[in-house]
């Protein structure tokens, strides 16, 4: 396994968290992606400007965020998984299996239009885990 990584989701909020926080840590890099880079016309016109995928870091810190689906099914308390880079899809898969014995798979591992192979899940205990392994050049 490389790494571990809280994955935040914000109702619509999710810009003006990640350069709040920006302020409070200072000299963080922050990456974003809009729905609209990304899915563009497929996506409703209230969600093009949304993020679907950023990345904050600095000082060591790292941390993945997100609009999430807005006006979805957000409650504050549920809003993070823990999302686990994985080197190999036979890991991945071993994994994702353990995890999800007696939880439930919110969305089976499968290749996404971002080059990797991933799935989301709730383990028994009710925590979100999201297992990624990005396609090798």
């Amino acid at each position: 396994m490389k790494q571990l990584v809280p994955y935040l989701n914000f109702n619509g909020q999710c810009q003006d968290a990640l350069h709040f926080y920006q302020s409070c840590f200072g000299n963080a890099e922050l990456s974003i992606q809009t729905f609209a880079d990304t899915r563009g016309e497929e996506m409703p016109k209230e969600m093009r400007d949304k993020v679907m995928h950023a990345e904050f870091k600095t000082d060591g810190l790292l941390f993945m965020a997100s609009d999430g689906q807005v006006g979805g099914d957000f409650t504050k308390g549920n809003n993070m998984h823990l999302n686990v880079q994985l080197d190999s899809v036979e890991e991945q898969s071993v994994l994702f299996e353990k995890l999800s014995e007696n939880g439930s798979v919110t969305m089976p591992l499968q290749q996404t239009f971002w080059d990797a192979r991933f799935g989301m899940l709730t383990d028994k205990f009710g925590i979100q885990w999201m297992l990624n392994v990005m396609k090798t050049v």
